[in-house]
């Protein structure tokens, strides 16, 4: 039975220590799920928060394509996305599970030039050159700080640019080597206006100290091509000739086989690298939700419906049963404990017996054993006390003559 296990012969002063650790190290572990599981939550928050975006801020400090056919998104607080993008044309991306980027680009998010600039992103996009995918941050002239790049390949840290202009404007990555657009609006009417910058001959982002530049002459218009609004159209002229600028509040884009995406407040337009390339003729335009474009069904075993409340929930009964079965076996313990304190008296008892009885045995053997030493080592007789003894015969045993007298009655008178 359990109470012959040798467990069972600690004393309860030990077994309370035992249990009490255990108990204690149950309720760090289920502290430390449900610690796990609000991170986890509060992540899956993260990409809800990418989904329902309805503001004109959406959490979205980076996004781009790598030259290796990944979509890069980097969050404003500094969560990375790194997603694998099967098909040429992107209609929906599934975000994985993020991971910090302290975690990501430890050497990146640990340099002294990145923390003394975090608080100060002006822009941040993707350039890729001969020597791998950088990630590009600058900073405005009037911070008084250098922005920073990092390149994702070699994990080398270098120097960044400053912007010096007024206007608000937004850098569009590009799978292009070393190219990429700008975007911002246009103090005329307010539209938008588009450029394409770059490097200079074959250089690349370590070549280009003092920052990238553009490619072209000047800024062209985002133009609608009518009243529909179901096409663009871009041109060099002053303003749009169809008098319908488009006046989206781009914060954000990229471009991906020959697609534009550009992420506004509320929507993710969508239209063909064609309409720069061939300016003047009309390109369809497509408008997406945050919410279609961003999957978060693949969240890992806590689902984005999964809150805090409910996990505590989970495993709050969990620790009361574990502490209940604990005080359980340990009155279980005890009783057993105490079941055993007779049959250990009794064994002890019947122990003592034996013992006792085996040294009477032995006693008795040892003074026989001694008897017989003493007779056989006696020491030599006399001759006349051997003489005496070898006469003097036996007295007759007195039961012998009365048995005789019983059997032969007959002889009863000639007996005194």
């Amino acid at each position: 039975m359990a109470c012959d296990l040798k467990m069972m012969s600690l004393p309860p002063s030990k077994w309370t220590f035992i249990l009490g650790i255990s108990i204690m190290g149950m309720i760090i572990m289920m502290q430390t799920k449900t610690t796990n599981a609000t991170n986890a939550t509060s992540i899956d928050k993260i990409c809800e928060s990418l989904q329902k975006n309805d503001t004109d801020n959406p959490n979205i400090l980076l996004i781009g394509r790598t030259s290796s056919g990944r979509i890069l998104l980097i969050t404003k607080d500094f969560y990375v996305y790194d997603v694998s993008i099967g098909s040429p044309s992107i209609n929906q991306v599934n975000l994985p599970m993020p991971i910090s980027m302290e975690k990501k680009y430890p050497k990146f998010y640990s340099d002294k030039r990145f923390v003394a600039v975090k608080d100060n992103i002006f822009n941040a996009w993707i350039v890729n050159d001969k020597s791998g995918d950088w990630i590009c941050i600058n900073t405005r002239n009037d911070t008084g700080k250098l922005g920073v790049n990092y390149n994702i390949d070699d994990s080398q840290v270098i120097d960044g640019w400053r912007y010096f202009d007024q206007p608000k404007q937004v850098y569009i990555s590009t799978v292009a080597p070393c190219k990429f657009y700008c975007i911002r609006h246009s103090t005329l009417d307010k539209g938008l206006l588009i450029q394409k910058y770059g490097c200079l001959a074959s250089g690349g982002v370590r070549d280009h100290k003092a920052g990238l530049g553009p490619i072209d002459d000047q800024f062209a218009n985002i133009c609608y091509s009518d009243q529909s609004k179901t096409k663009i159209l871009i041109e060099t002229s002053p303003n749009c000739s169809s008098k319908y600028p488009v006046k989206w509040p781009v914060l954000n884009g990229f471009v991906s086989n020959g697609q534009f995406y550009l992420f506004c407040g509320s929507f993710i337009y969508a239209f063909d690298e064609g309409a720069y390339n061939h300016q003047g003729f009309g390109y369809p335009v497509t408008n997406n939700s945050y919410k279609s474009f961003f999957n978060c069904k693949n969240m890992g075993p806590f689902d984005q419906g999964i809150s805090t409340a409910y996990v505590q929930w989970i495993i709050m009964p969990s620790v009361v049963l574990i502490v209940v079965l604990s005080i359980m076996i340990w009155f279980i313990v005890i009783i057993c404990r105490r079941c055993r304190q007779p049959s250990r008296r009794s064994r002890r008892s019947s122990t003592y017996s034996a013992f006792k009885s085996s040294s009477r045995k032995s006693g008795s053997k040892s003074k026989r054993k001694s008897r017989s030493r003493s007779h056989g080592h006696r020491s030599p007789r006399s001759p006349a006390r051997s003489k005496r003894h070898s006469n003097s015969s036996p007295k007759p045993n007195r039961s012998k003559r009365l048995s005789v007298r019983i059997r032969s009655p007959g002889n009863r008178g000639h007996h005194r």
